[in-house]
């Protein structure tokens, strides 16, 4: 249940709800990385796209508008959300997308040779068909992470620096017995969290993507 409770908590992290204060008889919900995102974001083509990100003057967080188009992934405009981000003072070390969009990164041009010989030992061979890392003109030496998320909506890939991302706790992960009943016994897991966008400028966000 504590794995479960924790997925949850990733996939409210990655969407793109707005912020909810909540009231008396409604939970607060907290914004989710592609609502706080609005400095750096690209698409091939951002016909009807909004991004109206955080309101410092009232503090709310308001849910992004996709573009009416979608298009596949294309390095050309990755490569312009990098310079973005460095532009406004980050410096992402990690991509993240849904299946498709991971595989598609895959294709970009730099990995279409490699391969890995394993001669003269005569171990088994690999065909080299997946990038683990994207190295910039702007990425630091360990280049930028690309990582499939199962969770974040697929239309979109997220690029992050997670020095100005984290998770804020007013109550750590916790269990806790509940009434017993005979010999049944219950237990909760609980926390409670939100979203730490440090400065949402070091982020960037690709949206618009095929899906299939």
């Amino acid at each position: 249940m504590s794995k479960e409770l924790k997925r949850d908590l990733e996939f409210a992290l990655t969407q793109n709800a707005a912020l909810a204060a909540g009231d008396a008889s409604t939970a607060a919900q907290m914004a989710g990385l592609e609502s706080w995102i609005s400095t750096n974001v690209v698409a091939k083509r951002e016909t009807g796209m909004q991004n109206p990100g955080f309101n410092a003057s009232n503090g709310s967080v308001a849910a992004p508008t996709d573009p009416t188009n979608s298009d596949a992934i294309e390095e050309a405009t990755f490569k312009t959300l990098v310079a973005e981000c460095w532009n406004s003072g980050g410096e992402p070390d990690v991509l993240i997308t849904g299946s498709f969009n991971r595989q598609a990164i895959s294709g970009f041009t730099g990995i279409a040779s490699l391969f890995r010989d394993t001669a003269p030992s005569l171990d088994r061979a690999s065909i080299m068909g997946s990038a683990d890392i994207y190295v910039s003109d702007f990425s630091g030496p360990g280049g930028i992470k690309i990582m499939a998320n199962r969770f974040m909506r697929a239309k979109t890939a997220l690029l992050l620096d997670f020095e100005m991302l984290g998770v804020a706790y007013l109550r750590p992960f916790q269990t806790y017995e509940l009434g017993k009943t005979g010999d049944n016994e219950k237990r909760t897991i609980m926390t409670e969290c939100t979203l730490a966008v440090l400065n949402e400028a070091a982020h960037g966000k690709y949206v618009g993507l095929t899906t299939s």
